[in-house]
C-alpha cells in the first residue's frame, strides 16, 4: 500500500535538513577546504617558477628583478635555470590527485636532494690552478659561482674536498641523487626486477624452436 503523502510542512523540514547537511562540511571552522588549499599551493608554485625563470633568463634594470637575478646566479649557479622546472614539478604534484596525500612532500624532498647533488657535482669540477691541491682557490670566485653550483654547491664541495677528496665526494653525490629518486617514488628494486624479467623473456624466446617452413606439395609432372 502506498504511504501517506507528506504534508507541506514535512516537505519543507526535509528540504531544510538536506540543506543543513550540505552546509555542514563547509561550516567546520575552515574558510578553505583541503582541495582548494592544494590547488592554491600548486598555482603558487607554478607562478613562482615562471617568475624565477624570467628573472634568471631575462634580467632587467628593475631593482627587485635585478637583485633576484643576481642572488639566484650567485647562490645556485646553473641551478638558477633548473630551480623553476623543479618548482613546476612540485606544483604539479599538488594539482594532481594521488592516492597518498604525502606525495607532494616526498616530491619536494627528493627534488631538493637531486638539485643540491647536481650543484655540488658542478662545483667539484672547478678547475685547479697549476700545482694546486685540495679545494680550488677559485671555488668561491663570482665567475665560477655563476658558471657552476653557486654558493650552495661550492660550500658543500669545499667540505667534500677537505674531508673526502674529489673522487669520493662525487661518488657520495651520485648516491644522494639516487636516494632523491627513491624518495620521489622511483623503486630501484622494481627496475632491477623488470630488467631481469625482460632478460628471462628473451632467453625463453631464444630457446623456442622456430616452426618449419611451409613445403609446397609437388604435382605430378613437375620437375
Amino acid at each position: 500500500p502506498k504511504g501517506k503523502a507528506a504534508s507541506p510542512a514535512e516537505k519543507s523540514a526535509r528540504k531544510g535538513g538536506g540543506k543543513a547537511a550540505q552546509a555542514a562540511p563547509a561550516a567546520d571552522g575552515h574558510l578553505i577546504d583541503e582541495r582548494t588549499r592544494r590547488d592554491i599551493t600548486g598555482v603558487a608554485f607554478a607562478v613562482a617558477a615562471v617568475v624565477l625563470f624570467v628573472a634568471a633568463v631575462m634580467p632587467t634594470s628593475a631593482v627587485v628583478t635585478s637583485f633576484v637575478s643576481t642572488a639566484l646566479h650567485l647562490t645556485l649557479g646553473l641551478g638558477a635555470y633548473l630551480l623553476p622546472f623543479f618548482l613546476l614539478v612540485i606544483g604539479a604534484s599538488f594539482l594532481v590527485r594521488f592516492d597518498r596525500e604525502r606525495v607532494p612532500a616526498r616530491v619536494s624532498v627528493g627534488l631538493v636532494m637531486i638539485l643540491v647533488a647536481v650543484l655540488v657535482l658542478l662545483a667539484l669540477f672547478t678547475p685547479l690552478a697549476p700545482g694546486e691541491e685540495g679545494a680550488p682557490a677559485a671555488l668561491f670566485e663570482p665567475a665560477q659561482l655563476s658558471a657552476r653550483g653557486g654558493y650552495v654547491g661550492a660550500g658543500v664541495a669545499w667540505v667534500g674536498f677537505t674531508l673526502f677528496g674529489q673522487v669520493i665526494s662525487c661518488i657520495i653525490m651520485f648516491g644522494v641523487m639516487a636516494a632523491g629518486f627513491v624518495v620521489i617514488g622511483f623503486s630501484l628494486s622494481k627496475l632491477i626486477e623488470r630488467v631481469q624479467d625482460k632478460r628471462a623473456e628473451a632467453e625463453d624466446g631464444a630457446e623456442v624452436l622456430g616452426a618449419p617452413a611451409y613445403a609446397r606439395v609437388k604435382k605430378a609432372g613437375e620437375a
